[in-house]
Formats: structure tokens, C-alpha cells, sequence
């Protein structure tokens, strides 16, 4: 991992597989079409004829510092409300079951942005399948709001999903010669399509009415 300056803007910056690489970049970019406030994101090469790749996310007035010491007052302070309920519809879309205080950047009280979707996309991932959600069992454990009440204020958040263009993400920002690569060109695809089951994946995430039933049996 390095600090340093790119085309201007301060970043934070990690030396990650292809695979991971392709999740970072992916995510990053469907985070921001979602409207769900990310850093902005470059992929950076080693050297001019080196294949190594880092991944790299401005810094954004944000001490990147803090998210490795895991800011649970913070975390256990979010404030319930639409970025987070979001956040928890978009994490049960790209089926990312790794968000903790780690991987949200925290500047101010319930002010945060989104950072490492390393481990999203889970290999084998189906459009049906279902991951553990760590933000929506938070949500459940403080018990402010019912789960009927919990997954109605998600789903109502992620409506804007349908309207990504998933050809600007595929032309948008991994580095040249890869935007049309199978792997980045499959997820979108795998994506696109698990918009279709993600109302229900939801429901049962929250364990409210019919749609978890149906998920299970959907998987089985």
C-alpha cells in the first residue's frame, strides 16, 4: 500500500490482483452511476512497460488513516436514513459480505463513503445468489425499525439501479485493452440480470414476508 499524487489528486493506493482489480474498478463505478458517494477511482501501472497494476482512490479531504483503526463509534453511531439504506441495497447487490468500519470512510457522524469492494462478487455468484449482508444485520440489531419497515426503506432506495448504462461502465476505466475483456463483460452481465431477484434478495435478507421463501426456493 503507498500514498502518493496522481493527475493532481492525493491517493491511496494498493497493489491488488487482476481479479481484485477488476471487482475494485467494477464496484467503484456502479457505486457512483447508483449515486452513492465513492472516491473516485484510477488504476495505476508500475512502470511504463511493467504489467503490474495498483488500484488507487482520491483521497477526498478524508484521512485514510482512520478507516485501519476501525472507527466503531462511528460505525455504531449510523444514522439511519437513504445513503445507508442504499449502501445496504447495493452491498446485497454486488453480494459483498466483507462491509465493516474498515472499509468506510467516515467524516463526519453518519457522513461516509464506501472504499475496498475487494471481496464483492463472490466467485460462482448467480443472479439469485444470496450473501451474508453485515450493514443489514446492524440495522437489525439495533432494532429502531421494524425488518418489515427495514426492507421497504431499502428496496424504495434502489431504484435508480435500473437506470445504470451498463455500456458506460464497460467503456469506462479499466486500463487499455481490458474494457472489453470477458471477466469485467460477464459481471455486468451477472449484475444486469440480478437486478431481477435483488427486491427478493432483500426481503429475505430482512426475513419479511413472501420473498424469502421464494429466494430459497429459488436457490435450491
Amino acid at each position: 500500500m503507498a500514498n502518493g499524487f496522481f493527475d493532481g489528486h492525493q491517493v491511496f493506493a494498493k497493489k491488488v490482483l487482476r481479479a481484485e482489480l477488476i471487482r475494485e474498478v467494477l464496484c467503484n463505478l456502479l457505486a457512483q452511476a447508483a449515486h452513492i458517494r465513492a472516491p473516485d477511482c484510477f488504476v495505476l501501472r508500475a512502470s511504463q512497460d511493467g504489467d503490474e497494476r495498483w488500484f488507487a482512490s482520491a483521497q477526498s479531504g478524508i484521512d485514510f488513516q482512520r478507516t485501519f483503526r476501525g472507527n466503531l463509534s462511528h460505525f455504531e453511531g449510523l444514522k439511519h436514513g437513504p445513503s445507508l439504506w442504499r449502501l445496504v441495497a447495493f452491498d446485497t447487490w454486488i453480494g459483498n459480505e466483507d462491509r465493516t468500519p474498515k472499509n468506510l470512510l467516515f467524516h463526519a457522524p453518519g457522513e461516509f463513503l464506501p472504499i475496498d469492494h475487494g471481496e464483492a462478487l463472490p466467485s460462482g455468484m448467480k443472479p439469485h445468489s444470496r450473501y451474508r449482508n453485515r450493514l443489514a444485520r446492524h440495522l437489525l440489531a439495533e432494532e429502531r425499525d421494524s425488518p418489515q419497515a427495514l426492507a421497504a426503506q431499502v428496496r424504495g432506495e434502489m431504484a435508480d439501479f435500473a437506470n445504470i448504462d451498463f455500456n458506460q461502465i464497460l467503456m469506462a476505466g479499466l486500463p487499455e485493452g481490458w474494457n472489453a475483456n470477458p471477466e469485467f463483460t460477464e459481471w455486468c452481465g451477472v449484475l444486469k440480470e440480478r437486478l431481477r431477484y435483488l427486491p427478493n434478495l432483500v426481503e429475505a435478507e430482512f426475513k419479511t414476508g413472501q420473498g424469502s421463501t421464494i429466494l430459497e426456493f429459488q436457490s435450491v
